[in-house]
């Protein structure tokens, strides 16, 4: 049984979050500190927060299959998969969300972009779980030679490093915009810290 090729693209962007649910779900706290900092920063996209929504309370513990009920194919496709992953019906590589940030789709290069540069900002705060959990991100990033400027440079901000310089090492414009979107947050005095 095939499955229409652009619902099969959606699928395969979703398998690192489905695979941090099951990690999760078998007790891998920094895979769900990595899922909250990834939903988070999914839910702030319209098209997303209906399924980000249902993925909380899967996250939470419901299994009802009834939690696909109003969401349009591609949510309701997404939630069935991580369902028949937790149920153990279908198989999902549990490390699967370690290679997080990867080149992939643009919209799921800005979508992972967006989480990296979220968890970023709680790390350099001072947070040991997002600082745990940013860690496998960091990795795959490295290992790909277009991304490893951007590991690098996270990883002085993470040591304290502030300075608007630390852009001049990268030559890639989404690399450059998630970075000053991490500078911006951890300098700008009006972004207010919570917890």
């Amino acid at each position: 049984m095939g499955v229409e090729p652009r619902l099969q693209d959606h699928l395969e962007q979703w398998e690192p979050v489905i695979s941090s649910l099951v990690a999760a779900n078998c007790g891998d706290t920094v895979a769900d500190r990595a899922l909250d900092l990834v939903l988070a920063s999914l839910g702030q996209h319209a098209d997303w927060q209906q399924l980000v929504a249902v993925l909380r309370r899967i996250q939470a513990g419901e299994r009802d299959p009834a939690l696909v009920t109003g969401l349009d194919p591609i949510d309701m496709a997404i939630v069935r998969r991580a369902l028949a992953a937790l149920a153990g019906t279908e198989q999902v590589d549990t490390n699967a969300w370690r290679a997080g940030v990867a080149p992939g789709a643009p919209p799921e290069q800005d979508q992972q972009l967006a989480a990296l540069a979220q968890a970023a900002v709680v790390a350099a705060k001072g947070d040991l779980d997002a600082i745990n959990a940013l860690q496998p991100l960091l990795q795959a990033l490295a290992a790909h030679s277009e991304w490893a400027p951007l590991a690098a440079v996270v990883r002085r901000i993470l040591a304290g490093d502030r300075d608007p310089a630390l852009l001049d090492a990268l030559d890639q414009p989404a690399a450059a915009s998630t970075v000053r979107l991490i500078l911006n947050q951890l300098t700008d005095p009006t972004v207010t810290e919570t917890g």
